[in-house]
Order: structure tokens, then sequence, then C-alpha cells
């Protein structure tokens, strides 16, 4: 029997977001910020209906965490927490163990993903 050879996690593709790209302190929440914003939305649909499987979505915070409402949680790891700011990472962003979560996750795919 020939052990399969997995990928170390330096081999596997890699992609990090914020659902909330700025520009200039100076712009409105309605200008450029909101067009940012469906922008985000759009990628993660594209990527969540596209990947058939193996993506880890970290949502952090009230407003990432409804940008992943529709991604299908059986094909994916959708992982929700506060948001890790000063104000209120110690409510349970420290404990949340996203990082460990999304690790054992992608490890234990029988497939690689």
């Amino acid at each position: 029997m020939k052990p399969s050879r997995q990928r170390s996690s330096s081999e596997r593709p890699a992609r990090t977001s914020t659902s909330s790209l700025r520009c200039r302190p100076a712009c409105s929440p309605a200008g450029p910020t909101a067009a940012w914003e469906k922008f985000t939305q759009k990628v993660i649909g594209l990527v969540a209906a596209k990947r058939t499987r193996g993506v880890v979505f970290m949502a952090w915070g009230t407003p990432a965490a409804k940008r992943v409402l529709k991604v299908d949680a059986k094909r994916h790891l959708v992982l929700k927490s506060v948001h890790p700011s000063p104000l209120s990472a110690s409510k349970g962003f420290f404990t949340c163990g996203h990082f460990k979560q999304a690790n054992e996750w992608l490890a234990n795919d029988p497939n690689d993903r």
C-alpha cells in the first residue's frame, strides 16, 4: 500500500481578504467603501461557488459574518467570531481557535483539498 503524500500548508494555495477594504479616511461610507463591500461579496460568492470544496472562510465581526451566510458549510469550513479589534478581541476572538480549526480541517481531508 502506497502512503498518500499530503501537501504541506506551504504548498496549498492560500488567499486572505478583508470584508471591509478601505479608501482614504475622508471617504464617506456611501462612497467607495460601499463599492468595495459589493466587490468583496461578489468575490466570496464566486469562490464559494467555483471551488467545489476546501475553502476556509473566517468571518470576524458581525459585518463579515453576514457576508458568509450563503456559503455552503457542507463544502467549506465557515468559522465566525467577534472582530479582533482591541475593543472586542477579549470577548471570544483570543479563544476561538480558528487557525487551529482551519489547519485540522484542511489536514483531515482524504482527497487532499
